[in-house]
């Protein structure tokens, strides 16, 4: 029984993978979470702050916010668009310091 539960989900996990979820224009206007109170005033404006950085140098909210924490992906990201993000000065030049 135990190895036809392991078949059945190794099938399954292959054709119900979850969707994809498209990245999204930084430079284009967009709807942020439905957050209230002041930790989601917080929260929207740190979204509009990745936004401006992001946009400004071409590329995604998300690859912005990964470079921001991960040293690797950090150490990429200046080699791709030329900028620190995890160095102070680079940090206020993408989030418009």
């Amino acid at each position: 029984m135990a190895a036809a539960t392991v078949f059945v989900y190794a099938v399954e996990h292959g054709t119900q993978a979850p969707a994809v979820v498209p990245l999204q224009d930084p430079c284009q206007q967009r709807e942020l979470p439905d957050a209230g109170g002041f930790t989601g005033a917080i929260q929207n404006e740190a979204l509009r702050l990745l936004d401006q950085g992001a946009c400004q140098v071409g590329t995604s909210r998300e690859e912005l916010a990964l470079a921001l924490f991960d040293p690797a992906r950090g150490r990429q990201f200046k080699l791709d668009h030329g900028v620190d993000p995890r160095s102070v000065g680079g940090l206020l030049a993408l989030l418009g310091g």
